[in-house]
């Protein structure tokens, strides 16, 4: 455990969404979220979830907060979350603390079952591959990547990184994304900024779909991880009917 203590004087909450829609069970939750006097919460608007993350960071400053906690528009939360966060950072010692979020999909080539909760820890000296951290394995672990979902970081370790703080990384060649803003901006944080970073794994969130999607909805799907396609109904994302329905397609 890490012993340098900090205090959250002053949290921005942050939400990036920039769509007129939105989940209306977030909206009652966000409004019913415990959360300390000293705090304000902000919309991140933008043409990309990059840009949203970066318009929370810049109202975050100019309000003077110690600290940002961004949170998914398309999530439920517990309502005591925000101050069990803080209490993992003011308590515990954590520089950075975040929660785990089920996916909405499946990503079969890392052996992952759907809907599963993901956060990563580096193998031996961080150049080889990430191990998906295992949630039994207790309720505080150290991590070194994981999602936007749910996160707690101090300011000044976010200002120790280039702008722009969050970028996608992509091919110019191909136009394939190499990495994704949120496990890059962890990665910066940790390098550039110098924290650590943890995860709280008691924290239940909900991925919001049709249906609140918890992580016990991985464990009905857990032999996708050994056999992502062996005689299951497979979806092709780009064999797409002209009314823009998945169509599907049996495994081979």
């Amino acid at each position: 455990m890490i012993t340098v203590h900090r205090i959250v004087e002053k949290l921005a909450i942050g939400w990036p969404w920039d769509s007129p829609f939105i989940w209306t069970p977030f909206c009652q939750n966000l409004a019913n979220l415990e959360r300390p006097e000293n705090s304000k919460v902000f919309q991140g608007r933008g043409w990309c979830p990059a840009k949203r993350h970066i318009h929370i960071c810049d109202q975050a400053i100019e309000y003077g907060a110690s600290h940002i906690l961004i949170i998914g528009a398309d999530q439920l939360h517990p309502i005591d979350m925000i101050p069990r966060l803080i209490s993992r950072i003011e308590d515990d010692g954590c520089d950075v603390i975040s929660a785990l979020v089920p996916t909405r999909g499946h990503i079969p080539k890392q052996g992952h079952k759907p809907f599963q909760h993901l956060a990563w820890r580096l193998k031996g000296d961080g150049t080889q591959d990430a191990d998906t951290i295992n949630k039994e394995d207790g309720d505080l672990q150290q991590i070194d990547m994981i999602g936007s979902g749910v996160i707690l970081f101090p300011i000044d370790a976010m200002l120790a990184i280039e702008k722009p703080w969050w970028r996608e990384v992509f091919s110019l060649e191909s136009m394939s994304r190499i990495a994704c803003m949120d496990t890059r901006f962890c990665w910066d944080l940790k390098v550039l900024g110098g924290v650590d970073i943890w995860v709280d794994t008691t924290i239940d969130v909900r991925h919001l779909s049709t249906f609140p999607i918890d992580d016990t909805y991985a464990e009905r799907f857990k032999d996708f991880a050994e056999n992502p396609t062996e005689g299951k109904v497979v979806i092709d994302m780009q064999d797409v009917s002209k009314f823009g329905v998945y169509q599907k397609k049996e495994a081979v």
